[in-house]
């Protein structure tokens, strides 16, 4: 039997609120954050989970533990789930990054695959920290459900290394906060079966700004052994985020606007 990967993005923080980059900078979840999580626990909560991982940041560490409602299996935290460290410009906007460094900052829009923050981590550096994880995971839990809570960087590089697809489509995919992502895994090969999806965000108040603009339909189960469609996942139609390669907004596009 493949095992099944339950990926979470943690819930909304004031710096995503007012589009700040995060990073490694240990940012909590706010209400609305804690409210996303507790809907999205009340939408899984039949799910028994065999194993546990988060980043060791609060806001994921606090997200994962409100999904296990304080029981077993205790989470594995770890570093390697961390989101893309910005270094310097962890705080910052976009109009501060243009600011402090107009060059750079032209990498950052144009998503060049070079592009690292003053004191910062490389896209290189972050694909490579998530696949050694994802290489132990898959060693270590052959079977069973896993919950994975972790960052939209970090979580976007996962489904690029478990899909093997190329690592320019990192940019391409978006992930909303305390959206939830499925996986089947198998030794070789992985099959995305669920992405993105805040159908539990029942409440307007719940979901994030940009995913309520998205004017979504009305909610679907989270939990079927059939795929969801791509087209009908949850959170489509928001906006891009200013930084393509942070956790900020919700998702990316090729194209990056202010």
């Amino acid at each position: 039997m493949p095992a099944r990967w339950y990926l979470v993005r943690h819930g909304e923080t004031e710096w995503n609120r007012a589009d700040r980059a995060q990073g490694h900078a240990d940012v909590p979840l706010n209400d609305a954050g804690r409210e996303q999580a507790h809907a999205l626990a009340k939408a899984v909560g039949g799910m028994r989970f065999d194993a546990a991982f988060t980043s060791d940041l609060s806001r994921a560490t606090e997200t994962a533990r409100i999904l296990l409602n304080g029981g077993a299996p205790q989470p594995v935290v770890t570093a390697d789930l961390r989101e893309l460290s910005y270094g310097r410009w962890e705080g910052f906007t976009f109009a501060d990054a243009e600011r402090d460094d107009p060059t750079l900052f032209v990498k950052l829009v144009n998503a060049d695959p070079d592009f690292v923050a003053p004191g910062g981590e490389s896209f290189q550096q972050l694909m490579a920290r998530v696949q050694t994880f994802a290489e132990r995971t898959r060693a270590t839990h052959p079977e069973g459900t896993l919950l994975v809570v972790a960052h939209g960087g970090s979580l976007r590089a996962l489904a690029v290394a478990m899909l093997h697809l190329p690592q320019e489509s990192f940019r391409q995919l978006r992930l909303t906060a305390a959206s939830l992502s499925v996986l089947e895994v198998r030794e070789r090969s992985s099959t995305l079966l669920r992405w993105n999806d805040t159908s539990h965000y029942q409440h307007p108040l719940h979901a994030p700004r940009a995913a309520r603009a998205a004017n979504t339909s009305a909610p679907l189960p989270i939990i079927e052994d059939a795929g969801l469609p791509l087209s009908q996942a949850k959170g489509e139609g928001v906006q891009s985020s200013p930084f393509p390669f942070r956790e900020g907004g919700q998702g990316v596009r090729s194209e990056a606007t202010p």
